[in-house]
C-alpha cells in the first residue's frame, strides 16, 4: 500500500514521535520540512501558534461562479428565509444550472470543515436539497458565495500553549426547523 501524502499534528512533540515511531515500525515513513500548504489549505506557523487558511480556494470558487468583487453579506444566510424541504409543486433547478450547483455545495462543506465553521450548518440544509434543490435554494448558495466574497482571508488559528480549559456554545432555537419542528441546535 502507498498513501503520498497525510497530515500529522499535535501540541505535544512528544506524542508525535512516539506515533511516528509506531508508523515506522509498519510502513516506510519519509518526513519532510514542516508543512506551509496540505491541498488548497495554507499553513503558517508562528512562536504563537498554527495558522490555517484556504484563500486561494475561495478565490477560486469566487471566480468560477463570476462574483469576484461582489458585494460580500456579513452573514453566510438569512435567519428568516424559508429553507424547508421543497413542495412538491414547487419549480426545481434547471438541468445546466445542478452540477454548478452540487460542486459549490462541495467546496461549501469543504470550507465549512476546515476554515469556515460558521457555514457548516446553511451548507448542511443546502446539500440536504441537492437533488431536489429550487430557486430558494439557489438564492441562499448565491448569498453564501456572497458571505465568502467577505471572507477571503478567513483563518482557523491554534495557539502554541494547552488550553486547560474546553468552552462550549449552544445556541437554542426553539424548534425553527420547518421540516421536522426540532431544534437546530443539537
Amino acid at each position: 500500500m502507498r498513501t503520498n501524502d497525510f497530515l500529522l499534528t499535535s501540541a505535544s512533540s512528544a506524542l508525535l514521535d512516539k506515533l511516528i515511531a509506531k508508523l515506522e515500525r509498519e510502513w516506510k515513513v519519509v518526513e519532510q520540512c514542516p508543512v506551509r500548504q496540505h491541498m488548497v489549505i495554507a499553513i503558517q506557523r508562528d512562536a504563537s501558534g498554527v495558522h490555517i487558511s484556504a484563500p486561494k480556494h475561495i478565490m477560486q470558487l469566487l471566480d468560477t461562479f463570476g462574483i469576484l468583487g461582489a458585494n460580500p453579506c456579513k452573514l453566510p444566510h438569512d435567519p428568516n428565509a424559508d429553507m424547508s424541504a421543497p413542495k412538491t409543486d414547487e419549480p426545481k433547478l434547471a438541468e445546466p444550472e445542478k452540477p454548478l450547483y452540487g460542486h459549490a455545495i462541495g467546496v461549501a462543506r469543504f470550507l465549512a470543515d476546515t476554515v469556515l465553521c460558521d457555514i457548516a450548518y446553511i451548507t448542511s440544509v443546502l446539500a440536504r436539497a441537492l437533488e431536489n434543490s429550487t430557486s430558494r435554494h439557489y438564492a441562499a448558495l448565491k448569498r453564501l458565495q456572497r458571505y465568502f466574497a467577505g471572507r477571503t482571508d478567513a483563518e482557523i488559528y491554534y495557539k502554541s500553549e494547552a488550553c486547560p480549559a474546553l468552552a462550549a456554545y449552544s445556541d437554542s432555537d426553539r424548534a425553527s426547523c420547518r421540516d421536522t419542528w426540532r431544534s437546530r441546535s443539537r
